[in-house]
């Protein structure tokens, strides 16, 4: 499928120029970033050529013609950008890993960040712009770009980077925050009718080409990793954004087929099974451990599975070959 037409982009720094550390938040603030919208026809470009027009210096015309455009608006605003400054034993915060489980969580992470500051000044939440996740090279960990949608600034980003710590703080007990936004998320009623995201939680018209991304948890999830350097998406023990997420698990018919003997934590062995807000723990954690699974229910025998990607309810595996399975749940 063809990309959203309009897309915005930040003007990246490569390294850690002016960053101070918040928790477990590596953040730096800019008055003057650099932000970019702009539209490529969905990836394909605009063809067409230069010719005069009336007589005036040549313009671009769309049409017939070898040249391929995309159309560019600058915009310079305040902006900050955020990424953890380590990661806990057992998960990968790398945003080019794994498919696009964990870049999903740094746009949920970041629209999640957003609604919270927006619900505390008492404004819009389009009033903050994402403009980019980036893959910080040195580092492998991912970074948020986040600007205010005014030109030159309406204070509210600077706000978010004064305020940090005691947001981030709200995400690591998000049942008992002063949040009514956070509260909600993590009702029971929200829990059992909204399993990535909805328009009670994170959708909404501007951010609609994300949709398919975003995910509370997985959001929560990195919110709470970037509180907490200790936190470990629940390899270490329940998880807490699903009561129910252990014993759904019981009812697996191949779950009795996992050899845990090899696994170094109490739940580890649940990764591949597949929550979304799961996605985060490395897939080499199991592999490198020797711990696949077993052929399961009309599984081919004499067949293992090459790798394993979790899914949103279940898990593909990929046979030698690339030849597909049906989910597992």
């Amino acid at each position: 499928m063809p990309g959203p037409r309009v897309l915005s982009a930040a003007v990246i720094d490569s390294g850690q120029h002016g960053a101070v550390r918040v928790r477990n938040t590596q953040l730096h603030f800019m008055d003057q970033g650099r932000v970019f919208r702009i539209n490529n026809n969905g990836g394909s470009g605009f063809a067409g050529t230069f010719r005069s027009y009336f007589g005036l210096t040549p313009v671009f015309c769309v049409g017939d013609g070898d040249t391929s455009l995309a159309l560019l608006a600058p915009k310079t605003t305040d902006q900050l950008w955020i990424s953890p400054a380590s990661q806990a034993a057992g998960l990968n915060l790398d945003p080019a890993a794994h498919g696009s489980a964990v870049r999903a969580a740094y746009f949920s992470a970041a629209t999640l960040l957003t609604r919270r500051a927006a619900e505390r000044l008492d404004i819009d939440p389009d009033e903050f712009e994402i403009s980019s996740v980036f893959r910080h090279g040195p580092s492998g960990l991912g970074r948020i770009y986040i600007n205010d949608q005014l030109p030159n600034g309406a204070g509210f980003t600077r706000w978010v980077w004064e305020n940090l710590d005691d947001l981030l703080g709200e995400f690591l007990d998000p049942a008992n925050a002063s949040s009514s936004l956070l509260r909600s998320l993590v009702s029971t009623q929200h829990q059992e009718a909204c399993d990535q995201s909805c328009y009670r939680c994170l959708r909404g018209y501007r951010n609609r080409h994300l949709h398919a991304l975003l995910d509370w948890r997985l959001g929560l999830d990195l919110l709470a990793c970037l509180a907490d350097s200790t936190y470990r998406c629940g390899l270490d023990g329940p998880y807490p954004f699903d009561p129910g997420f252990r014993e759904r698990l019981r009812r697996l018919p191949h779950l009795g087929q996992w050899d845990r003997s090899t696994t170094t934590t109490s739940t580890a062995f649940l990764l591949p099974l597949g929550r979304p807000a799961l996605r985060f723990a490395i897939a080499n954690l199991l592999s490198q451990a020797g711990h696949m699974p077993s052929p399961g229910p009309g599984q081919p025998t004499g067949q293992t599975p090459r790798r394993v990607w979790p899914g949103r309810l279940g898990r593909i595996r990929l046979l030698p070959g690339g030849r597909r399975l049906a989910p597992a749940i």
